[in-house]
């Protein structure tokens, strides 16, 4: 069984010259540690020895888990921070072109006063 699970966890960098990359490739899996003197894998139900090893096992992937969590929410809350920035200047964009397409449709509206004055003086001459 320790044949087949040091096939399985076999990668192309030696474990030693890995370094974990999130909190969570930083947790010991319980199956990982050894109870047997012989280096066995413990597996199977839990024992009144493998208790504690679980016991650990659960406390520090809670801890993990906390340090995910407090990392996503960093992220969420830039994130919102980014979007509102976002949302504000657009909004003031749109507030400018809105007010110069107000500004041109009464210059518009203008012209059209103009230019029908001027066909009305047209036509008495």
């Amino acid at each position: 069984a320790s044949e087949k699970n040091n096939i399985e966890h076999e990668s192309c960098v030696p474990e030693e010259d890995q370094e974990p990359q999130t909190p969570a490739e930083k947790l010991e899996h319980p199956q990982d540690r050894s109870l047997d003197s012989d280096g066995a894998d413990c597996g199977g139900c839990p024992t009144e020895d493998s208790i504690p090893i679980m016991k650990d096992f659960l406390e520090q992937l809670f801890g993990v888990l906390h340090e995910e969590f407090a990392i996503l929410k960093q992220e969420i809350a830039a994130n919102v921070k980014d979007l509102k920035r976002e949302a504000t200047e657009l909004g003031q964009k749109f507030d400018t072109v809105e007010h110069a397409h107000d500004a041109q449709k009464e210059e518009i509206d203008q012209h059209k006063k103009e230019i029908l004055a001027l066909q009305d003086s047209n036509r008495d001459l």
